[in-house]
């Protein structure tokens, strides 16, 4: 995303994070599963988790894994990537919008969102496994990021779809329309999105680019 784009899209983005007119997170839970989830958000978040009780549960649970990783720094790396691209007279476009994005996460219904956050909440937030996940990121191994990923599985096959391989699809599509327009551009995705047969490196390839790894020195 082009995120100063999305921030001026204040208001549009948190009525698209907000659960429907009259709902609480708390109405899609039996009265013990709440109990653990309320303590859980509790835990996490602090004060935040207030503000946490009418926003749709997916969007809960992106919150409390940027919230374990604010310690790290205190701004997120498309973040500082964007600001240094403007510093340095950069032109930034997004290689999907604000409400395709939104859509992806909408793919699964509410009922089915707050089932995943019971799920994340009675696992501690998969904490072990993301710390492995890290580790492959930071070791740029995307094998192991991509089994990972598969061995947990945490993330229904619809989500999959929604959120990795349609987006891989458009974004790639949008990358080849870019490299072939400009000649030169720097893509910012999710390391996610570059691995296995949907991934954007094999989409790349399919389309006729060359694809090499940069591994970064330590």
């Amino acid at each position: 995303l082009d995120l100063e784009e999305s921030r001026s899209a204040g208001l549009k983005l948190m009525g698209a994070m907000m659960l429907p007119d009259g709902k609480e997170l708390k109405d899609f839970y039996k009265k013990k599963e709440w109990v653990q989830v309320e303590a859980y958000l509790l835990e996490e978040l602090g004060p935040m988790a207030s503000m946490m009780m009418r926003m749709k549960p997916f969007l809960i649970m992106a919150t409390m894994s940027e919230a374990s990783m604010a310690q790290d720094r205190p701004k997120v790396l498309d973040d500082h990537l964007l600001t240094h691209a403007k510093e340095h007279g950069k032109r930034v476009i997004g290689l999907e919008t604000l409400e395709e994005q939104l859509a992806a996460i909408d793919a699964l219904s509410l009922k089915e969102q707050a089932a995943m956050l019971l799920e994340h909440v009675r696992n501690d937030g998969h904490k072990e496994m993301m710390d492995q996940l890290m580790d492959a990121y930071v070791a740029q191994d995307l094998e192991a990021l991509m089994k990972l990923t598969e061995a947990s599985g945490s993330m229904p096959k619809k989500l999959e779809r929604a959120l990795l391989t349609e987006r891989n699809e458009r974004m790639a599509h949008r990358m080849d329309s870019v490299i072939r327009a400009d000649g030169t551009a720097t893509f910012l995705v999710g390391a996610a999105h570059l691995p296995g047969e949907t991934g954007i490196i094999t989409l790349l390839r399919r389309k006729g680019l060359t694809v090499k790894a940069v591994p970064l020195e330590s």
